[in-house]
């Protein structure tokens, strides 16, 4: 799935490519709404036929009259996971533009319902798929966008119930944690691109850094990216 923007519809590429993981119909959980964009967005279009849209704070979160123009629509203000009640019935618990440590805090922070998560990382994507098959979650899709220059991840999780941990013939599991198994298995358009330019800069700091834990580090992810072209059927020259 290519999902390129401009400046100008960089918000609403990531968006559109959070929302493309909801299923039709969900009753929603935007967990750090921040301006509440999306939950506006999700309700708006009818891909959430309920959305809670929570922050810490009335301080950090959205403007409560913009809000109030959406029904299906409401806000609330604690942290994390803590906002949602079993009368919610929600299917699908969103946390999108945080980092993802910050994002693994909030899921470990409690029992996390056995629903559909949809998480945005900031950073370190491998870091919360990591976490998310150490707490016993699938990764059943995700979508990777250029925005502004650098790559996003958006992916989505359910509990595995039994359902095997990733496999691919010529990719470990550490492998595929790094490059997002279902972003290999789909052979996602933007997959190849990024891990040309990973490819690159590890080249570039080895040459300029040629001792010491940067260039390990640099030499250790060269030949990830290098395992990962090769598994795509990507030139690396």
């Amino acid at each position: 799935m290519i999902i390129e923007s401009s400046a100008v519809d960089a918000t609403a590429t990531r968006l559109a490519a959070i929302a493309s993981l909801v299923p039709p119909g969900s009753r929603v959980a935007d967990v750090g709404t921040g301006h509440g964009r999306l939950a506006r967005w999700l309700t708006a279009s009818g891909v959430a036929s309920f959305c809670i849209a929570s922050d810490r704070s009335p301080r950090s979160g959205p403007d409560p009259r913009r809000m109030s123009k959406h029904p299906a629509l409401e806000l609330r203000y604690g942290d994390g996971l803590t906002i949602l009640r079993a009368e919610d019935r929600i299917d699908v618990v969103v946390i999108a533009g945080l980092g993802a440590a910050t994002i693994s805090g909030i899921l470990g922070a409690r029992a996390v319902p056995p629903v559909r998560l949809v998480l945005q990382p900031q950073t370190r994507p491998a870091e919360l798929r990591r976490h998310l098959l150490e707490r016993g979650m699938a990764i059943v899709a995700e979508r990777i966008l250029r925005e502004r220059g650098r790559e996003y991840f958006v992916l989505a999780a359910e509990p595995a119930r039994g359902r095997p941990l990733p496999r691919h013939e010529r990719l470990d599991l550490d492998d595929l944690i790094e490059v997002g198994p279902c972003l290999v298995h789909s052979q996602d358009p933007l997959l190849a691109p990024y891990w040309r330019r990973e490819l690159s800069r590890c080249e570039h700091i080895r040459r300029s850094v040629t001792r010491g834990p940067g260039a390990e580090a640099a030499g250790t992810r060269e030949a990830l990216a290098r395992r990962i072209l090769g598994a795509l059927g990507a030139p690396t020259g």
